[in-house]
C-alpha cells in the first residue's frame, strides 16, 4: 500500500503580537499648573511582551467621584489573562471616550514596538499618585 500526505500549507503568521494582560493599574496624580485644576491619569499595562503605560489628562470638572467605578470602563475593552491580537485589540478601542484612548495608545507601544516603559516608572507613579486601582 502507498500512503501519499499531503501537506497543508502553513497559515500566514500574524504581524501583530499576541498580547495578554497580566495587570492593569491606574495612577491618577494631581496636576496643578497656574489656573488649571486636572489629574494626569496613568494606565500601566503589565503583558507577555514587557509593560506598556499611556496617560490622558482629566480636567477637574470631569473628575469622578468613584476611581474604582470610574475604572470599570476600561474592563469592557481590557479583559485579563484572554490572549488577543494586539492589532485587533487596538481596533476595538476605535472610540474617542478616555478608555479607548488610554487602551490603543497603550497598544500601539507594543505593535509598533516604541521604547520600552521604564522599570521605574510604576514606583516613580506609586510615589506621586494620590489615587491607585488595579483591575487586575
Amino acid at each position: 500500500m502507498q500512503v501519499q500526505a499531503i501537506e497543508t500549507p502553513a497559515a500566514p503568521a500574524s504581524s501583530s503580537p499576541v498580547v495578554l494582560i497580566f495587570k492593569l493599574e491606574l495612577f491618577i496624580v494631581p496636576f496643578v499648573q497656574r489656573d488649571l485644576d486636572c489629574d494626569r491619569i496613568h494606565l500601566l499595562l503589565s503583558t507577555n511582551a514587557g509593560p506598556v503605560a499611556s496617560e490622558w489628562v482629566l480636567e477637574a470638572c470631569d473628575k469622578p467621584s468613584d476611581w474604582v467605578t470610574w475604572s470599570n470602563g476600561l474592563r469592557k475593552i481590557l479583559i485579563a489573562k484572554q490572549p488577543f491580537d494586539a492589532q485587533e485589540l487596538e481596533r476595538r478601542c476605535c472610540g474617542n471616550d478616555v478608555y479607548s484612548h488610554l487602551a490603543r495608545t497603550a497598544l500601539q507601544q507594543l505593535i509598533g514596538m516604541e521604547q520600552p516603559v521604564r522599570a521605574d516608572r510604576r514606583e516613580r507613579l506609586m510615589e506621586r499618585a494620590s489615587q491607585y486601582v488595579c483591575l487586575f
